[in-house]
Order: structure tokens, then sequence, then C-alpha cells
């Protein structure tokens, strides 16, 4: 039997664990201490293609929606990270495919081992442009103005650049990982897989550890990917709750109200301040569910692999459930996102009804 070192095996690719271990089931010949993670993984099995599909179709929309609406700086984040969430989303159904289809061709495998590193890289831009969007929103409330923005152009420049250092990031991995073919036995039950492993050339002489050079390329990326994002998620959202939104302006008004005035594409002071509310609202539920779904898989990513490579458990079949687990609950997020712009964003609302309606409108009448 192949050995594989739990701290480089991280990416297990061909096939899911419920292909290893559905056969014992059916046999009988399963502990009772491991019918739960057997039942669990079958349900596993099914949902994950599901997750995934709803959360690619979604996000397809969202991107183009809010494509459309995309007149200021935040809204052009906004967009890179529904692109980013699309591309997200078909590179992972791309890996998963091998789970639910016979994919033995030659240039699926060698496409495989850059497959991790690709979807790191959109993992890692959704990440940044979130807190680049929740930032912005932020330093606004904190100045006191109602609303801000550096323009479409700059918006465009500053997400390309965020998508940009985040390929960056991601360079080494893809000379990290090569497919190899093992077998894991589950049992008296013996099932061949293939599994992504470090290559030769990233291991030191003795093949134990990676040089010294990867193992601080892993260090940077568990800081970059992870330890700020959940640094500075929280410290940015208090603002964004406690400090209330207030129009601002030096022009008068016959009536004495601010809300009374327009702007020349016809949306009063009150409306656009409505608008900037329910964008303040939607980046605070975006923002916490992020955190909260996507954690527990950060938890295991930082913990189980490298660099720390902690054994969380000697129970490898509960890793791999656990590790399907918080990916289907990281997956959830980009599957609702849809739902969360309907029910908090005013604008992307009106624009998703107009696109359905194929009716021309002024770009700033949203209500």
């Amino acid at each position: 039997m192949a050995f594989v070192d739990q701290r480089f095996a991280v990416h297990k690719v061909i096939p899911h664990v419920i292909d290893c271990t559905r056969e014992l089931y059916r046999d009988g010949n399963v502990a009772e201490s491991n019918r739960g993670l057997f039942i669990t993984n079958e349900g596993l099995y099914y949902i994950l293609p599901i997750v995934l599909t709803i959360g690619l179709i979604f996000s397809l929309i969202n991107t183009i929606v809010s494509a459309r609406m995309s007149h200021h700086s935040h809204e052009c984040y906004l967009t890179a990270f529904n692109l980013s969430c699309s591309l997200l989303l078909i590179c992972t159904c791309i890996s998963q495919l091998p789970n639910y289809v016979n994919m033995s061709s030659v240039t699926y495998k060698r496409i495989m081992p850059y497959l991790p590193a690709i979807e790191n890289w959109f993992w890692y831009s959704c990440s940044w442009l979130l807190i680049t969007i929740v930032t912005e929103r932020t330093f606004y409330s904190l100045c006191g103005k109602w609303h801000g923005s550096f323009g479409k152009v700059h918006g465009a420049l500053v997400a390309l650049l965020i998508i940009v250092i985040s390929f960056v990031s991601t360079l080494p991995q893809y000379w990290e990982y090569r497919l190899e073919e093992v077998s894991d036995t589950h049992g008296n039950h013996r099932c061949n897989r293939s599994v992504l492993i470090p290559r030769p050339e990233v291991l030191d002489e003795e093949g134990q550890t990676y040089i010294v050079e990867y193992a601080w390329f892993h260090w940077y990326e568990m800081i970059y990917s992870i330890a700020l994002p959940y640094l500075f998620l929280p410290m940015l959202l208090p603002p964004l709750i406690c400090i209330k939104v207030h129009i601002y302006t030096s022009m008068p008004s016959n009536s004495g109200k601010s809300s009374s005035m327009k702007y020349s594409g016809g949306a009063s002071l009150k409306d656009q301040l409505r608008q900037e509310r329910s964008f303040n609202r939607l980046m605070l539920v975006m923002t916490t569910l992020y955190l909260c779904l996507s954690g527990p898989r950060c938890a295991m990513k930082l913990f189980h692999n490298p660099p720390i490579s902690i054994k969380l458990s000697d129970h490898q079949l509960l890793i791999d459930t656990l590790q399907v687990l918080f990916d289907v609950f990281f997956y959830i997020f980009f599957s609702i996102l849809f739902f969360l712009y309907l029910g908090f964003g005013l604008k992307f609302r009106t624009n998703l009804y107009h696109l359905c309606c194929c009716k021309k409108h002024d770009p700033l009448d949203y209500y």
C-alpha cells in the first residue's frame, strides 16, 4: 500500500471518499461508529454538485446584473467580486468532475495539478475584493459622508490590481503538486485513488518537509488568505453597523429639506441615501455570512495543512468527512448571494427587473 504523508496530501482528487466506502457499507462490514460518517458522506456526495450548480448559475446572473450597474468604485469591486466567484465555482466544478464522471484522459490529468492553484487564486480575489468594498464603505462612514466614490475607472483599476496580486500570491503553487496513484484501505476494502502530492523538487533531501522557500511561501499564503481577512473584516464591521449614514450637502434648498434636491439623473437625495444604506446593510450581511460559512473550512486548512500541519485526529474518515462538509458550507455562501442581493440590494433588484423586461431606463432612476 502506498503511503502518503497526511501533511502533504492536502488534495484528494479521484474518487470522492464515498466511492471508497459505499461498497463497504452495502456489505455490512462497517463498524457501528462509522455508519453515521458513511451516511453523511452519501448525502454530501449528492448535495455538493447541487450547491455548486446553483451557485454557478446565480453567480453568472450576479455578474451580469452588477456589471450593468457599475457606475461607482464600490460597484466595480462588487462586479469583480461576482466575476471571481463565478470563475472559482467553474474551477471547482472541473476539479469535482472525476467524482461523478469518468475522467481518465491524459489532458485532464495534466491540468489537475494546477486546479488547486487556480481555485485559490479566485478565492483570494474574492476575499480581498470583499475587504476592499467594506473598507471603502467604512472609511466614508467614519468620515461622516453619506456617499463617496472614486469613480468607475479607479474601481476597475483597483479591482484588477487585487486580482493580479492574488495571482502572484499563488504562483509557487503551480509547481507544487503532481498526481499519483495510491491505495486507501477501509477495513478489508481497498480503494485506488489519485492524489495530489508535492513534487520531489519542493521537498528536502529526506522528503519529509518542504524546502525553506516553500515553507516560507506557505506561511505567507496562510497570512494572506486567512489571517489578514479574518483580522480586517471583523474590525471593519462595527463602524459600518454603528455609524448612521447622513446627508451632508452645502447646496441650499428653498424648502430647507435636503431630500427635495435632485441630481441630474432625477433621483432625489433621499432616494440616494436610501440606496446607500441598503448597500451598507448588504455588505454587513454578506461579510457576516462569509466569515461564518468559510470559517470552518479556513480553520481546517490552517491547522491540518502546511505550514502548521497539526494532526487533528487519527480517524482519517472523520477528517475526510469534515473537509467535504466544510466545503459544502463554503460554497453555500455563493449559492445564496443572489438572494442577499435581492433582499438588500435596491439597485440590484431594479437592474434585474429592467434586464428581464428589456426596458430602457435612466441609470440613476432606481425607485
